[in-house]
């Protein structure tokens, strides 16, 4: 039995530049009381995601508001 120790992988973190896009509500299905489904169209052709931790965020507007 030996006691080696082999190093951890390394990981870089890929900051990726901050782009806002407008996006369009196509479909909203209530899956469950505390899950909701939203479908979204609109441009997202150079949206990048290289890991299974990528995330994006959603701010949806307050009732009445116009852009």
């Amino acid at each position: 039995m030996t006691n080696e120790v082999t190093a951890a992988p390394a990981f870089e973190r890929v900051r990726h530049p901050f782009k806002a896009r407008h996006l369009q509500l196509l479909s909203r299905e209530q899956i469950s009381p505390g899950f909701l489904r939203l479908t979204l169209v609109g441009e997202l052709r150079d949206f990048a995601s290289a890991g299974f931790d990528d995330h994006f965020k959603l701010i949806l507007p307050q009732e009445g508001w116009t852009r």
